[in-house]
């Protein structure tokens, strides 16, 4: 994926057909798997020890081994915590969570809120939880 949802976006605005869009941009039109998209996140954050980053994880270190092998899918929650671990951002987790065919946080949830506050701010796992142990809700693990 080198190209932009936008840029994307903007050439769909500008061909004859689709068929002419499509042709040019094969590789660019693809829906990733989350664990595809995981392990893109990782280079993208220069993440090259996987040791360190299942330890930020609080995981099962097989269990995590499993989802970037692709063996095992995460559920909601876990992938919360591998966005957190990998220091993605909202964005970055949003779409984590949309490749995995999960909703995406939700603002006007309560605990949603809380962790995408704690995402922007750059927080880490043990931040979010006592973030959402202090407000009286579900911590991830």
């Amino acid at each position: 994926m080198e190209k932009s949802t936008e840029d994307l976006q903007s050439e769909l605005t500008q061909v004859q057909s689709y068929d002419e869009f499509y042709d040019k941009n094969t590789s660019e039109i693809k829906f990733p798997s989350a664990v595809d998209y995981l392990n893109y996140l990782l280079d993208l954050k220069g993440i090259t020890n996987k040791a360190d980053f299942i330890k930020k994880t609080n995981l099962e270190r097989t269990y995590v081994y499993h989802i970037l092998n692709g063996n095992k899918n995460p559920g909601r929650d876990k992938l919360i915590i591998l966005a957190l671990a990998a220091q993605a951002n909202i964005t970055e987790t949003q779409n984590l969570l949309k490749y995995a065919g999960e909703r995406p946080l939700y603002v006007r949830d309560r605990r949603d809120g809380l962790i995408f506050y704690a995402i922007e701010h750059g927080k880490d796992l043990d931040a979010v939880n006592i973030l959402l142990d202090e407000n009286n809700l579900e911590i991830l693990k």
